[in-house]
């Protein structure tokens, strides 16, 4: 229900669909909570769409809007729910947002999915407020683990921790470098490793709270 209080909110939901659980489940059931009480734009990838339209049917809400975007053209090759499909999906999606903001008037902007912590959105570079919520994916195999791990399990866990790492040293979307004004915490481990990153936050545009 809407009232004085309520924000047009811009999301960004790259995994995002209904009756489905891991990141798709967590993008739709946000979205689609907090269209209850604000008015919601929802950034989400094209493959999104007859799923979600089709739910839409028995669960409309004229408060919840759909926005459709894909990766540039040259890009469209690659394989959608990738890590090199996501950050190209993320270039389209800062452009869109930025339209947006200048048509709609967005009061906030909350990225949703990805949750990974490493692989943040481009939309927290725009002149809005923005959450960052729910993070996580920080959490590690410890080490002594490792040699229980089958070859494949040993590479795999390799491959994972690398990308985390060279997320973290990317300037553009590593939580230090990141605009974003809100930050919490998926659990204790996510904690720590976003208050490792709080010193070098940009003090005039950011606010760090921990659940």
């Amino acid at each position: 229900m809407l009232n004085s209080l309520s924000l047009n909110i811009l999301i960004s939901a790259y995994a995002c669909k209904p009756k489905m659980g891991s990141e798709p489940g967590v993008g739709w059931n946000i979205v689609y909570e907090l269209a209850k009480y604000h008015r919601v734009w929802v950034l989400t990838r094209s493959d999104n769409r007859p799923a979600i339209e089709q739910e839409m049917v028995y669960s409309s809400n004229s408060n919840l809007q759909f926005v459709y975007c894909d990766p540039p053209s040259l890009t469209a090759t690659l394989e959608p729910a990738q890590l090199p499909h996501y950050y190209f999906w993320q270039i389209g999606a800062y452009f869109i947002a930025r339209k947006l903001i200048k048509e709609i008037g967005i009061d906030l902007i909350h990225h949703v999915t990805y949750v990974r912590y490493s692989t943040p959105s481009f939309l927290s570079l725009l002149p809005v407020p923005f959450v960052w919520e729910p993070v996580g994916g920080s959490e590690m195999a410890p080490k002594a683990f490792w040699k229980a791990f089958s070859r494949r399990g040993k590479t795999y866990e390799f491959l994972r921790s690398l990308v985390h790492r060279l997320g973290e040293l990317d300037p553009e979307k590593s939580p230090g470098q990141c605009t974003g004004r809100w930050k919490r915490r998926q659990n204790r481990v996510m904690t720590t490793v976003l208050r490792l990153f709080h010193d070098t936050f940009p003090k005039d545009r950011v606010y760090f709270k921990s659940a």
